[in-house]
């Protein structure tokens, strides 16, 4: 990808030089003009946290240690923000683990090497412009920087989308020297006096990198996209640029000559077996609004094998082909994986956008394999003391019952993954009385599985990384875990080495660093589409909550 010399001694922290394979550097902080190069910089953010050139009393360190191999940690902190700099082969990501206000990601440099007025950016719509001012919203929220002269793009990318300024601006020096271009996520331009402003909290990752100049914007695209999608796996997968921005486009788009070559992507150089959900949507996308018999053909064929994939259980595996003796095999409702598939299908056995041109007979096929996905639902929720609880991330495909994935991944309920597949439920128009129950009960049990008067507290240590530790707060909102013990409902964690630990602030700092271990999750659920959904449903959830009392005892 290229060479970062990155600075983190003397209270600095922040990129000094951005080097590509041409040994040209797009930041260059030590070039003339004069003394305005030390101004050039990344991430450059608030009260210079993160600018090479700047001192703010900020400490760095490498993550466990860390100085090669796939990917290499820093993680740089002072008094108002910690920052992770991840460092993989074909991109960087940086994550925001504290910040106290509002913040910006600014890069200031010299596309390909030196300033002149020839360099631009490409927008994700294909457009080429000159730096002149600021945007204050664009969606998706990444660029390109080019130089004819050079061999290389340098992207830059935010997600997730927001409403914040994002500045494109060309710094002319007296005398009409072109010291450099500016280009931010949260900051405005000169019109409106660089102010910060719009991104604020820890959910915020950039992600930058170099590509080669003679990629196409397609190609462009999907790799930026899939960087978003996954920003901190090493190889993002190639399925992944199908997701976000992608899937929200006009139908206009969908035609275009930029769309259509994506679409022949998948035709082309992907297999059936090969293909997520999301990138069958996109070729939906592509079918409905081309018309055209190849897509429409492609979509079909895909959508016949996902439904063939269905376990007679009425699960899906995470992976297809199917591993051997793998715990890929299981039922995978881990960060929605089973939940993609059945709301695919749904949207196309109601004939909704973009699936009308889809026959009934395939119509007809995926409401059977929904009856079949909301069967497995409902017969894998766990009991626990005789009581219908949550749903565990994993599930056996023909026992049912939850199962491991990883070694840090045990056969719990889960706070999280529990709280979607409520949702899922809810979004039944016509809910059986066991579907209701199902529903009733997850609820009862998050209500009584809530955790009161505590919450996740950041702050560095002696050594300078930041920890993570729960402490007591009685104004805090309610939290729930990510994995509770099956039998016990305590919340239960995990280390690399599978050691059961129940006490979170024993665990190691970098696993709390890394892993979600609590959230507010289903705080939306219940108190906002649950009471929505009760009132639709009220004589049937009585009727649902009579059963579920008398099954308590």
């Amino acid at each position: 990808m290229g060479t970062v010399y990155f600075e983190k001694d003397g209270g600095v922290s922040g990129f000094k030089s951005f080097i590509d394979r041409e040994g040209k550097d797009w930041i260059a902080s030590y070039l003339p003009p004069g003394p305005n190069g030390d101004f050039r910089g990344f991430p450059n953010s608030v009260g210079n946290f993160g600018h090479a050139g700047r001192d703010s009393g900020s400490k760095t360190i490498i993550v466990d240690g860390k100085t090669e191999g796939d990917v290499v940690i820093l993680e740089s902190s002072n008094n108002t923000f910690t920052f992770q700099y991840w460092f993989f082969a074909d991109h960087i990501a940086i994550k925001v683990l504290k910040s106290k206000g509002e913040y910006n990601f600014l890069f200031e440099g010299v596309a390909g090497g030196t300033a002149d007025a020839h360099d631009y950016f490409v927008t994700a719509d294909g457009k080429k412009h000159i730096p002149k001012g600021e945007f204050w919203d664009f969606t998706p929220e990444w660029f390109y920087l080019g130089d004819p002269k050079s061999k290389s793009f340098l992207f830059l990318a935010k997600t997730p989308d927001d409403k914040a300024p994002n500045e494109n601006h060309r710094q002319i020096r007296p005398g009409g020297e072109h010291n450099m271009d500016l280009y931010s996520f949260g900051r405005t331009g000169k019109e409106h006096k660089y102010k910060v402003q719009g991104m604020s909290g820890n959910e915020h990752t950039v992600v930058i990198g170099f590509a080669p100049s003679t990629r196409t914007h397609p190609e462009m695209t999907m790799m930026i996209e899939s960087f978003l999608a996954a920003p901190f796996s090493v190889g993002a997968p190639p399925t992944q640029p199908w997701r976000g921005a992608l899937l929200n486009q006009s139908r206009e788009w969908y035609s275009s000559i930029e769309a259509r070559l994506m679409a022949d992507t998948i035709i082309q150089g992907h297999s059936a077996e090969s293909l997520t959900p999301p990138a069958v949507v996109f070729l939906a996308h592509v079918a409905q609004a081309t018309g055209e018999k190849k897509y429409q053909k492609s979509f079909k064929r895909h959508l016949d094998y996902l439904i063939s994939l269905q376990y007679p259980s009425g699960g899906w595996p995470k992976f297809s082909p199917l591993p051997r003796d793998d715990y890929r095999s299981h039922v995978s409702f881990n960060k929605g994986a089973m939940l993609e598939v059945l709301y695919l299908l749904r949207n196309v056995a109601d004939a909704k956008e973009p699936y009308r041109f889809v026959n009934r007979k395939q119509r007809k096929k995926a409401r059977a394999a929904i009856e079949g996905g909301i069967d497995f639902i409902i017969k894998s929720q766990f009991r626990q003391n005789g009581k219908l609880t949550a749903w565990c991330a994993q599930h056996d495909e023909k026992t049912l019952e939850p199962a491991w994935a990883n070694a840090d991944e045990p056969p719990t309920l889960s706070g999280r993954e529990s709280v979607e597949i409520v949702r899922f439920l809810m979004a039944n128009k016509n809910p059986s009385p066991e579907l209701i129950q199902a529903v009733e009960s997850a609820v009862s049990w998050f209500k009584r599985s809530s955790i009161k008067g505590r919450k996740l507290d950041e702050a560095l240590d002696d050594e300078g990384p930041m920890e993570r530790k729960l402490i007591a707060d009685q104004s805090a909102p309610l939290l729930w875990a990510r994995f509770y013990e099956l039998e016990s409902n305590r919340p239960l964690y995990l280390d690399q080495s599978s050691v059961f630990r129940y006490n979170y602030n024993e665990l190691e700092k970098s696993q709390k660093r890394t892993n979600s271990f609590y959230g507010t999750w289903a705080d939306s659920l219940l108190n906002e589409d649950y009471p929505i959904w009760r009132e639709k449903h009220v004589a049937e959830a009585t009727e649902a909550s009579t059963v579920v009392e008398n099954e308590g005892g």
